[in-house]
């Protein structure tokens, strides 16, 4: 493989009708608008209220998932030790004892807030969908993003199963939960793409196997894509086992009757369970890869994970290039704060009507290092 790591956020599905983060967030609020979710509204606009005029912080469905959560699994223990402080500095009760004063939600809040949480799940679902038509558009950019990488970096050719060539220049990871990448591989390319699943015998089906991500794993495939936010293929069945589906299973059920209990994605919250497989080993190797590689080429994305944003800066070294491929990448690098490398923003969207000259950029910025 060569020396370089590829990060896509979610400008890099956006041409093929992937909404981005802040289109979500504005599909979904009218998502709301009509019909019998009255409830839902008030709670969804108490809570912008809140970030907007409160924090003074820009409305994002990761700051407004992360209070849905809150209320549906509440606990003091949660808030963490900090905000509490400062809440209880603030609060008039502060000399009372005043974790007592923290009312847990009423049971019709959270009623209200599970109902919202499930009109974004199925928001989600609906908006990450491939759509009819967009597959020679899929193919005509990525094959164009692959090979003009490729051509400056090298890397390893792939073979599929139709006799189409198409290199790979190192580990794929990726925020987004559409199955664009994998389309492209599996689909169009026809290749073998280990996405952390291994098929599983008994179960009869491909199941979660983080350790296929690791080096010299047996039967490791050195074309990997890592989901760090999980995909709308992956569902939990009734044993606990997550499971990759990229067909989704009639009536949530397995060819033998069991059933799947729902799709696994890792919503945004800023309290991300990330202590859990198969995220905890895709973070380890994020760590290691962001380390071990020297070009480092993002698309799309924005660092407004605090997380992600962190693991970045910290696995920076004085040799390491940075690519940002995004509409605003001059300002968006810009919060890479304490960053040790070189950072190399090209403002432009990817896979737009002038895209051959952008990657002709793109190729100019890599070969400068």
């Amino acid at each position: 493989m060569a020396n370089t790591i590829l990060f896509f956020g979610a400008g890099a599905s956006a041409p093929f009708g992937i909404p981005t983060m802040q289109q979500m967030v504005e599909d979904f609020e009218t998502s709301l608008l009509p019909g019998n979710k009255a409830e839902e509204q008030v709670l969804y606009q108490d809570i912008r209220a809140f970030l907007s005029e409160t924090l003074g912080r820009p409305i994002d469905l990761e700051a407004v998932f992360t209070i849905v959560d809150s209320i549906i699994n509440w606990s003091s223990d949660k808030m963490g030790i900090a905000a509490l402080y400062h809440a209880m500095r603030a609060s008039p009760r502060a000399k009372e004892g005043a974790l007592a004063s923290l009312k847990p939600p009423s049971t019709d809040t959270v009623r209200t807030a599970r109902s919202l949480e499930a009109d974004f799940e199925s928001f989600v679902k609906n908006a990450c969908q491939i759509r009819e038509g967009v597959s020679t558009r899929i193919d005509e950019v990525y094959k164009n993003f692959f090979d003009s990488i490729g051509a400056v970096v090298g890397g390893t050719n792939f073979q599929g199963q139709t006799g189409r060539s198409q290199v790979v220049v190192g580990p794929m990871f990726t925020t987004n939960y559409d199955a664009v990448l994998e389309h492209y591989w599996l689909d169009l390319v026809r290749v073998s793409l280990n996405t952390g699943f291994t098929y599983d015998n008994v179960a009869g089906m491909l199941v979660s196997s983080p350790d296929s991500f690791r080096p010299n794993f047996v039967g490791q495939n050195d074309l990997r894509l890592f989901k760090l936010h999980g995909s709308i293929t992956w569902y939990m069945d009734d044993y606990g086992r997550l499971t990759e589906q990229r067909v989704p299973p009639q009536g949530m059920r397995t060819v033998t009757g069991r059933k799947f209990t729902g799709q696994v994605m890792l919503y945004p919250l800023e309290e991300k369970d990330l202590f859990v497989e198969p995220y905890q080993t895709m973070f380890l190797m994020l760590n290691r890869e962001l380390a071990a590689a020297k070009h480092w080429i993002v698309v799309g994305y924005s660092f407004g994970d605090r997380i992600l944003r962190d693991i970045f800066i910290q696995n920076s070294r004085p040799e390491t290039i940075l690519l940002l491929l995004h509409p605003n990448a001059s300002k968006v690098s810009e919060r890479l704060v304490g960053f040790r490398g070189s950072r190399r923003p090209i403002d432009a969207r990817f896979g737009g009507e002038d895209f051959n000259q952008v990657m002709q950029q793109v190729q100019v910025r890599v070969r400068a290092g």
